[in-house]
């Protein structure tokens, strides 16, 4: 189809009735092939972003759970933060504990609680 525009066979309106696509379709492909040179689709699905905890910061956060399992989100948000200086969420930590398979202690249950004059 983009080769048939590119000899002149005919406008959009056209080839896309040859060809018994839509009109769009042509527009995409032959301005993909005049962007890039060749008419094969970008990579697609998953994430295309760069982890923000890296190999590093897995062993970092293996070792931090081994050591208190109790440790909330926030918790190793805030300590990956001093130990790499990257800023995490605590969505982007629950992703990636699970994401490596650990677990952790939730709840209140997994703390003592503090003693006080009414405990």
């Amino acid at each position: 189809m983009v080769q048939a525009w590119e000899n002149g066979e005919g406008s959009f309106a056209t080839l896309a009735v040859r060809f018994m696509v839509g009109e769009a379709s042509v527009n995409r492909w032959v301005s993909r092939k005049r962007h890039t040179g060749s008419v094969e689709p970008e990579r697609m699905g998953g994430n295309r972003r760069s982890r923000l905890v890296d190999d590093a910061g897995d062993e970092f956060l293996r070792a931090a759970l081994r050591d208190t399992s109790d440790s909330t989100l926030v918790e190793l948000c805030e300590a990956y933060l001093d130990e790499f200086d990257v800023d995490v969420s605590p969505q982007t930590m629950s992703d990636t504990v699970r994401r490596l398979g650990l677990t952790r202690k939730r709840g209140s249950s997994a703390r003592e609680l503090p003693s006080g004059p009414n405990s």
